[in-house]
């Protein structure tokens, strides 16, 4: 079957991808035969048309793509508009591409700031993760921006008072964010964190907790094994 598909330009590729009726893995077939290709950096085209598509099946289908994928050449632009997709789907695809790509420009960092105070928890963990993680010159600069509200999602209503009140909310929101990022860069254990952000959803803190125990066994059995 592999290589029948294999000889298949990347549009009859497609096609058969989203095949369903009758289903007996032609298509399951068909999507990773394309993922090796835009592995290698092949026919990346088909799948930023997918990034940028106006339907939301095909963006969610860019979304899962681009993890398989990775970062390449050719991406960037497509995925950085993701940032403000209304898919969540899309935004922390935007993130983790971010975050493995180790890109970062102006349009990168706004996007960044946005997600940081997203509402859907794991793009705002996501966002989190990127920022535990990333250089301490790029870290200086994302929380300054956030600090001063530059690039964060501004709320929309009709009534000033309303957009007010989400405004404060959201700057505080994201400033908690970036104490809490500071806290965990220092090496602050998560449960002490938890308990000096009790505004915070739980999920955040046990995401920590988590990371910090699988830490803890992966240098176990590392020991173990010498």
């Amino acid at each position: 079957m592999k290589d029948h598909l294999s000889t298949l330009d990347a549009s009859d590729l497609m096609e058969k991808a989203n095949y369903e009726e009758g289903d007996d893995g032609v298509s399951y077939e068909a999507t990773w035969v394309l993922i090796g290709r835009w592995r290698e950096g092949e026919d990346l085209q088909f799948l930023v048309d997918l990034l940028e598509s106006g339907q939301s099946r095909d963006r969610s289908s860019g979304a899962y793509y681009l993890g398989e994928v990775g970062p390449m050449d050719g991406l960037k632009a497509a995925v950085t508009k993701l940032a403000d997709d209304p898919l969540s789907a899309c935004r922390r695809a935007f993130v983790e591409y971010v975050t493995y790509s180790d890109d970062y420009d102006e349009a990168i960092a706004s996007g960044l700031v946005c997600c940081l105070c997203d509402l859907h928890l794991g793009v705002r963990l996501e966002a989190i993760r990127w920022a535990a993680r990333t250089s301490d010159e790029r870290f200086e600069d994302f929380s300054k921006r956030v600090r001063s509200g530059a690039g964060s999602y501004v709320p929309r209503f009709p009534n000033p008072s309303s957009a007010d009140f989400w405004n404060e909310a959201i700057a505080r929101r994201s400033v908690r964010a970036i104490e809490i990022i500071c806290c965990i860069r220092s090496g602050m254990p998560a449960a002490e964190i938890a308990a000096n952000f009790p505004q915070e959803d739980s999920l955040i803190f046990e995401s920590l907790v988590f990371r910090e125990k699988r830490t803890e066994r992966f240098a176990v059995s590392k020991t173990s094994a010498e």
